[in-house]
């Protein structure tokens, strides 16, 4: 059964969650809570919700839809997704057809192609390009079903070379099927097998998806008829819930009108669901009677509920309220200085409502990257944690293998090369410690090496040639002051006389080092095949971070 919970409160529907599993507890407590959530953030949110709420809270598992359908694909045995549908694999194999393909129907892409940048701007679009198909086999599974048999589903002159590409990428491996036609099959399993009860939990609590595609929502309809699922949907506007589930009311407000198509779009397939109960409808107004002591928020939040159009008495009356926070709009310079503008109000709310505490915060942005290496220097004073990060942006070894490939097309300036080796995934490797970091980097600067790896690479990468700051002679000083303690000249090198017998370790170790950057640097300059690629990334995955290290196999 689909039970559906609508509120335009999320604290509403964590109450109906947490009424709905004391009203109805796990009769075994080793079987596992299964949720449905969006994201990272959402997960977090709501474990500790229900951990405050729950006498005891353990063993439950929150998944994404895509692993929800995949776990369950694989447990009804139907026919298995090629990588080669993947958004890595097709951003490669698209790029291949670019490279080679002379069909007519390309040429609007050959002609974008030309000029400089030629092989980055391939791969970019091909990039671009296997995004988009990633999307179409999930939002446009028809479109490709047309595609594949040569029929044309628009009228927009890009279409043309999007079905010639898709269907060369069908030509290659004619027996293989996508996400898309997984799911259709996905769906038709559930409609006919009878019993699957043992692929499936004892009900399916989906919280936080505001949308999902179409076949998604069959595929979770389809589940429905094997277990119980209960959707709880956060809808701003009581409109369409109102007064009939069949009849959606108009709405006249701008916002809802300008930014609320897909949530409403959204909420016109789940009435269309023949199976669908209507749990609860809560709508809270959070505006007063007369609206005299209402707040901004309060206002509007108000009028989105009701679906009017704004009040002009509702906006004159409460100009007079210089004293409302609610909504604050600030205009910084920088990122930097965002962030510490939003620390400042944070802390002016904690010392204004004693009652408030730091977990009752949440801090949303459109891109938390762009923020996130700033965060926690701004907010170290106060208890926080940074969710939906990229692997690329936490600490995971990925991003400092990416930092040692950046490095290797850069100037090689002594602070960036030494970043890298200060890293605790790195100087291991070269077996150095803690300890020897201070006196490397000692050594480093007291040489005088700033920046180029040698006058080689600073002629191939049109940089000025300055042996005398380079690492190559900077090495050669460090290397010739530990094998002898002359103070004199040795054919042009003058040796660092400040190592002492007993730094024989840290120097060899930042020998070692400088010796895998330069040997990198030469071989990712050169054009090679996408197999030497892998190998040669694999193997300097496991040069710079240990081949015992369990992580290495993580990034690539």
């Amino acid at each position: 059964m689909f039970h559906l919970h609508v509120s335009n409160r999320t604290e509403a529907l964590v109450d109906q969650l947490t009424g709905e599993l004391a009203a109805q507890p796990r009769r075994d407590p080793m079987v596992r809570e299964s949720f449905l959530v969006q994201s990272h953030g959402m997960e977090q949110m709501l474990s500790q919700r229900l951990a405050a709420a729950q006498p005891v809270w353990c063993n439950m598992e929150y998944l994404w839809p895509a692993r929800f359908f995949e776990r369950l694909l694989q447990g009804l045995a139907v026919e298995g997704l090629d990588e080669l549908f993947s958004r890595e694999s097709l951003s490669w194999r698209i790029d291949d057809l670019l490279r080679h393909g002379t069909e007519s129907v390309l040429a609007p892409l050959r002609h974008y192609l030309s000029g400089d940048n030629g092989p980055l701007k391939r791969f970019q679009l091909a990039r671009q390009v296997a995004d988009l198909y990633d999307q179409y086999q999930i939002m446009r599974p028809e479109m490709l079903a047309a595609w594949k048999q040569g029929r044309r589903c628009t009228g927009n002159s890009a279409e043309g070379w999007q079905m010639e590409i898709w269907r060369l990428l069908l030509a290659a491996e004619p027996d293989l099927v996508h996400r898309g036609e997984r799911l259709t099959h996905l769906i038709q399993c559930l409609e006919q097998n009878s019993d699957i009860s043992d692929l499936l939990p004892s009900r399916l609590m989906v919280f936080g998806l505001h949308s999902l595609p179409p076949l998604l929502l069959s595929a979770l309809r389809a589940v429905a008829r094997h277990t119980e699922v209960h959707f709880f949907l956060l809808a701003v506007s009581r409109c369409s819930w109102e007064e009939s589930v069949t009849t959606p009311q108009p709405c006249s407000h701008p916002l809802l009108l300008s930014c609320g198509g897909q949530a409403r779009e959204f909420q016109e397939l789940l009435l269309d669901s023949p199976d669908l109960l209507l749990e609860s409808r809560i709508f809270v107004d959070p505006g007063s009677p007369d609206h005299a002591r209402d707040r901004l928020l309060h206002l509007i939040q108000s009028d989105l509920l009701t679906g009017a159009m704004p009040l002009h008495r509702t906006v004159s009356t409460h100009q007079a309220n210089h004293a409302d926070d609610s909504l604050i709009i600030a205009s910084c310079h920088s990122p930097l200085r965002e962030l510490m503008a939003l620390k400042d109000q944070i802390l002016c709310w904690l010392d204004t409502y004693p009652e408030m505490e730091p977990s009752d915060v949440v801090v949303m942005a459109p891109d938390i990257q762009l923020y996130a290496p700033l965060i926690s220097a701004v907010f170290a004073e106060l208890p926080h944690s940074i969710a939906d990060r990229s692997l690329l942006q936490s600490e995971h070894p990925g991003r400092t293998f990416l930092s040692f490939l950046t490095l290797l097309d850069g100037r090689f300036g002594w602070s960036d090369v030494m970043a890298l080796l200060e890293n605790p995934a790195v100087y291991p490797t070269f077996g150095l410690s803690q300890d020897d970091l201070d006196l490397v980097r000692h050594w480093v600067l007291d040489a005088g090496i700033r920046w180029g790896l040698s006058d080689v690479q600073c002629h191939d990468q049109d940089l000025p040639e300055v042996p005398e700051v380079n690492w190559q002679e900077g090495l050669d000083r460090l290397f010739l002051g530990f094998a002898m303690r002359s103070a004199s000249p040795v054919e042009g090198v003058l040796p660092y006389s400040e190592i002492e017998g007993g730094a024989a370790c840290p120097l060899g170790g930042l020998g070692l080092f400088v010796d895998l950057l330069s040997e990198a640097q030469a071989r990712c300059g050169r054009d090679q095949s996408l197999t030497d690629w892998s190998a040669l990334l694999l193997d300097y995955s496991h040069r710079l971070l240990g081949e015992d290290n369990d992580d290495t196999s993580a990034v690539l």
